[in-house]
């Protein structure tokens, strides 16, 4: 059986921390038999990467990487053995716990995983051994630099931008497009709706067959190997369509966009991914017009705005709910441990009751060996006349000669010819120096057999319950069928304010 790895969090199941918050957890190791190894020790990992391919020119097999690295935190400490002593210690075969605690830094940024790099953090636990490569644990984590948007009242400030555009038809400017978009906010968490009221007047001749309002992600990737250089992302968060806008009319859209679990806008500037967010209206004329485009930037913060006493008691409310979850969770967690610590003490004493039957068995299987191998020399020294093999002839080798006869057939035999010349070799060896090819052993009870299918059973169970790569196997690199993915919280039970209708708003539309 190889070796075998958990590593938990206290209090925090799901493994999500805010930069500054506190970090422990619990590394429990199963080794099967004595391994020599030089220490373990348990490393906290923090680390941005980009990497990309750039084409060549004029020529695309004239290419280049372009890479960046930047370490944010690494916490090394030995739980067994030191980095000072290169010996080799003896680690006995059971069960080992260790525990890890680090205070992770405030100006850690939010982990992320995108398309050119990623800002990830993990728990490392290294088993060093002797003469041999060493075993490799690994623990992802999320970490989140916090944005409140309580802290600033600029996030407070209602969203508006107005813009107007003339169309050309028969080389004769047309009347103008009003296009008006606003938002209560400018600041929201993710899990809130963002509403917002489309206005659009169309006082030209050219008629408007679609709008649309995007939410868009936009992704920077800084690289300064082997120069610096840039690299975009864009990616579509959250959309709304709404239908045409005849000429000379005008109309008034409401809807909301959904915010799902996404990263925060990124607050520092040092790091090399930086993630923003921003809101795209499009208006689409007939015909062969140019498409009206506005475009305001959004700020996705950690914690939503909160209006008002009831809107902090729903905080402090939420809150405490989460951590109900996650001590009902850490409290499952311990008694699924207990039940295993139970079973495995069961199965120790089930393996030495098996011990020692299987040394009484052998006993008694050497024991009958001697009386047969005893019997058989006593009728051996029966048949050679009663003579028995003694110390100084045990291992005399003797040549039996063939009787010898007369050239005259005779009818009687010879006194001679029934009498051996001498008796031949006998010789005895120990059960020590030919031991038995096998070793007798009892097959095991019923209930012994329902027992080790029952522990198989939770253990396979405990394997689906458990969340991607906690429990890892020594015996390969640590690789995982499914990237990870960094954990954003949601805020579902914050709503924000709606924009109310205005007097001059001739045609609404709510979608």
């Amino acid at each position: 059986m190889p070796i075998e790895c958990l590593i938990s969090f206290d209090n925090n199941p799901q493994g999500v921390y805010y930069a500054g918050q506190e970090l422990s957890g619990v590394v429990d190791l199963s080794v099967d038999a004595t391994k020599r190894i030089k220490g373990i020790h348990v490393t906290v990992s923090g680390y941005a990467k980009i990497r990309w391919i750039k084409k060549g020119y004029p020529r695309d097999s004239e290419r280049a990487m372009c890479r960046a690295y930047r370490s944010y935190l690494s916490s090394r400490s030995y739980v067994l053995g030191s980095c000072a002593n290169n010996s080799s210690i003896d680690w006995p075969a059971g069960e080992y716990s260790y525990t890890f605690h680090v205070i992770l830094p405030d100006n850690l940024p939010t982990s992320f995983d995108g398309k050119y790099g990623q800002i990830h953090y993990e728990i490392i636990t290294t088993i060093e051994r002797a003469a041999r490569h060493p075993k490799v644990f690994k623990l992802p984590f999320t970490v989140i630099q916090p944005l409140d948007l309580n802290a600033d009242a600029i996030y407070r400030v209602p969203l508006e931008i107005l813009d107007r555009k003339r169309f050309w038809s028969f080389c004769c400017p047309t009347g103008p497009l009003t296009v008006k978009f606003s938002t209560p906010y400018c600041g929201y968490a993710p899990g809130q709706k963002i509403h917002f009221v489309l206005y659009i007047n169309n006082e030209s001749s050219i008629d408007i067959t679609e709008c649309e309002v995007k939410l868009k992600q936009e992704v920077s990737y800084e690289s300064h190997d082997p120069q610096h250089e840039y690299r975009y992302d864009k990616h579509l968060i959250a959309r709304k369509q709404f239908g045409n806008v005849l000429r000379w009319s005008r109309k008034v859209y409401r809807g909301y966009l959904d915010l799902p679990s996404i990263p925060p806008t990124s607050v520092k500037p040092t790091c090399p991914i930086s993630v923003n967010y921003s809101i795209k209206i499009i208006v689409n004329p007939t015909e062969f017009h140019w498409k009206l485009k506005l475009k305001i930037p959004l700020t996705i913060g950690s914690i939503p705005i909160m209006d008002g006493p009831e809107a902090l008691l729903r905080f402090n409310r939420q809150q405490q709910q989460h951590q109900v979850v996650s001590q009902n969770l850490q409290m499952s967690t311990q008694q699924r441990q207990r039940d295993r610590d139970r079973d495995r003490d069961m199965n120790l004493d089930r393996e030495r009751d098996r011990d020692r039957d299987r040394d009484r068995i052998s006993a008694s299987v050497q024991q009958r060996r001697i009386s047969s191998i005893n019997n058989n020399n006593n009728n051996h020294g029966r048949l050679v006349g009663g003579l028995l093999p003694t110390n100084s002839n045990m291992n005399m080798i003797v040549n039996v000669s063939p009787t010898p006869t007369s050239s005259t057939p005779s009818s009687t035999p010879t006194t001679a010819a029934l009498r051996p010349t001498a008796m031949p070799s006998i010789l005895v060896t120990s059960d020590s120096d030919n031991p038995p090819d096998y070793i007798p052993m009892m097959p095991p009870s019923y209930e012994d057999a329902m027992a080790l299918s029952e522990k198989f059973s939770d253990d396979t169970e405990f394997l689906t319950n458990v969340s991607m790569s906690s429990i890892l196997s020594a015996q390969a690199d640590v690789t995982t069928s499914e990237p990870f993915k960094p954990r954003y919280p949601v805020y579902y039970d914050y709503e924000t304010p709606t924009i109310p209708p205005g007097s001059d708003d001739s045609n609404e539309s709510d979608t």
